[in-house]
């Protein structure tokens, strides 16, 4: 394993997040990761707030949408 980012992906009933630079460990073989339980627990808050929005936007519109949010 060796210390660097990946994209952390949550899919559930239809709702996808993707959550770029991610700390974590990652293998070099096949780029499973495994992340610290600080970064579990900040995964986890931003998960929760991030679905709830999306499902939310979901149920005023029946058309397919995507939106990109990015934290600088």
């Amino acid at each position: 394993m060796e210390w660097g980012t990946t994209v952390f992906v949550f899919q559930d009933d239809g709702v996808e997040i993707r959550i770029p630079n991610v700390p974590a460990w990652v293998c070099p073989c096949c780029g499973e990761a495994s992340f610290t339980p600080d970064v579990t627990d900040q995964l986890i808050e931003t998960l929760k707030e991030l679905a709830s929005t999306a499902r939310r936007a979901r149920q005023r519109t029946s058309r397919p949408q995507e939106y990109v949010v990015r934290v600088a």
